[in-house]
């Protein structure tokens, strides 16, 4: 008895599947906690790479600088010359790289909340800021009357923090990030801890405590998603578009059989 086309579509596509393997990849969250850099403040300038997706390739950096000096102006009636100092701790951004913003200047960025949605699109009031360039976190102006004293703080440093870095304080903080591989562009969050001195590090030192990012190409991700398979890879694969072809050659021969027939 000759088999009914359903019966004979099912063969035919069921062979094609079992030899090209799944019709579409899924995405999913990966998250690290175990590898936190810090850039210290005010010490030895000091930079660390941020290896993301730990393909041995910096894709953001943490630098840290101490004071520098340089001449400010004299005060005549004083008799005094003061200098000027300055110390930050900034992210900087490779080839490709950018953080969420919420107005003001192309390098401002965003202390984030969690559940935002990063990706493609963001909420209102949310731009990408440019990429290839720094953000500052922490920075820190001071006065001081000669070069060998102990600068003391015009107090930016003081919860509300930094030239570039919006809604921050000291303490967790959430940012998002995206960034290239291998030419594609994928989304994630981090969490700073800017510590306020009463922590293991110095006051301002900061320290990316953790991460995480979508796997799959141009996929959000929310603030804080630690797991979780997100997208599905909307393009067919190879073995989809042969189990297609398969199906489609099977239908043709079991109906140039029915009408032999």
């Amino acid at each position: 008895m000759q088999a009914s086309l359903k019966q004979r579509l099912a063969m035919t596509t069921g062979a094609a599947a079992a030899a090209f393997g799944p019709a579409a990849v899924q995405g999913a969250v990966v998250y690290n906690n175990t590898s936190p850099i810090t850039a210290t403040f005010n010490t030895a300038d000091n930079s660390h790479d941020w290896d993301v997706d730990g393909d041995n390739q910096a894709d953001f950096r943490l630098v840290g600088s101490r004071y520098g000096y340089t001449t400010s102006y004299y005060d005549s009636a004083a008799g005094i010359k003061y200098y000027s100092a300055e110390a930050d701790a900034t992210v900087r951004l490779n080839s490709g790289g950018a953080l969420v913003r919420q107005g003001g200047l192309a390098a401002d960025f965003r202390a984030l909340t969690a559940g935002l949605t990063v990706g493609p699109l963001l909420a209102g009031g949310y731009t990408w800021g440019a990429s290839n360039t720094q953000r500052i976190v922490v920075s820190d102006a001071t006065r001081v009357t000669d070069t060998n004293a102990i600068p003391i703080p015009y107090d930016n440093l003081s919860g509300s923090i930094g030239n570039n870095f919006q809604a921050g304080g000291f303490g967790n903080n959430f940012i998002g990030f995206r960034f290239d591989i291998s030419g594609a562009t994928h989304y994630g969050w981090a969490e700073l801890l800017v510590d306020d001195g009463t922590g293991t590090g110095g006051r301002g030192d900061v320290t990316i405590t953790r991460w995480a990012y979508e796997d799959t190409a141009d996929c959000a991700i929310d603030v804080g998603q630690t797991s979780g398979d997100n997208c599905a890879n909307d393009v067919p694969n190879p073995g989809t578009l042969a189990l297609l072809a398969a199906g489609a050659a099977g239908l043709r021969r079991w109906r140039g059989r029915a009408k032999a027939a």
